[in-house]
C-alpha cells in the first residue's frame, strides 16, 4: 500500500490562544490522514503551550509545537514556520483562521499530485467577524486555474496573495534563500 503524500498546516502565533483552539479543531475536522499542525510561537506568554498541553493525546501528536526563544517578529516567525515543516506539502494559516470545509487539505493534495509543475496554490477566503458573522468573502478566483509561467501568472499571484491563509506550496525549497530579509508587514508578497 502506497502512503499518501505528507501536507503540513504552518501556523506563526502570537498570543492568541484562545483563537487557535478553533483553528486545531478546524484541523483534526479534516479528513485527510497524513497531516501535522505547525505551530511556530512568538508570543510573550505561554498561554498557547498551555493550551496545546491541555488537549487530549491523539490531538498532541499530531502537533509539532515550536516556543521562539525570543520575539523574532510577524515576518521572521512566517519563514520560521514553513522550514519547521516535514510535509510534502505545506499549508499557511493565521493563528485565527480556520478550515471551513473537511476536505480542503484533499484538495491542495490533490491538485499537488495531478499538476507536478505547480508549486503554488491559493484558495478563496472568507473573513469573519469576532461573533463569527461573515465580513467579507474573498471569491477572486472563480474556478480551478493553471496559470502558465510569466506575467499573468505573477499578476494573478501578487494581487490574490495578501493574506497568509490558504497559501500552499510544495516543501521543495529552501525558504530562506528566496524570502525577503527586511522585516515587511506582507513577507508573502516578496516570497510568493
Amino acid at each position: 500500500m502506497t502512503m499518501c503524500k505528507k501536507i503540513s498546516v504552518c501556523v506563526p502565533s502570537y498570543n492568541r490562544a484562545g483563537m487557535l483552539l478553533q483553528l486545531i479543531n478546524s484541523f483534526f475536522n479534516q479528513i485527510y490522514a497524513n497531516k501535522e499542525l505547525v505551530i511556530s510561537d512568538d508570543s510573550n506568554t505561554s498561554a498557547v503551550q498551555d493550551l496545546l498541553e491541555s488537549l487530549p493525546d491523539d490531538y498532541r501528536s499530531q502537533i509539532a509545537y515550536y516556543k521562539n526563544e525570543e520575539n523574532l517578529g510577524y515576518s521572521k516567525n512566517l519563514l520560521k514556520s514553513l522550514q519547521r515543516a516535514t510535509g510534502d506539502f505545506i499549508v499557511v494559516l493565521g493563528d485565527d483562521d480556520v478550515f471551513v470545509q473537511e476536505k480542503a487539505l484533499d484538495k491542495y493534495v490533490e491538485v499537488f499530485n495531478q499538476h507536478p509543475e505547480v508549486n503554488y496554490v491559493y484558495s478563496n477566503q472568507i473573513q469573519f467577524s469576532n461573533d463569527l458573522k461573515t465580513e467579507y468573502v474573498f471569491d477572486s478566483i472563480k474556478e480551478d486555474r493553471i496559470y502558465s509561467k510569466g506575467s499573468e501568472s505573477i499578476r494573478n499571484m501578487w494581487l490574490t496573495s495578501i493574506f497568509i491563509p490558504g497559501m500552499g506550496f510544495r516543501n521543495n525549497m529552501d525558504f530562506e534563500s528566496i524570502y525577503p530579509e527586511n522585516d515587511l508587514l506582507f513577507p508573502q508578497l516578496e516570497l510568493v
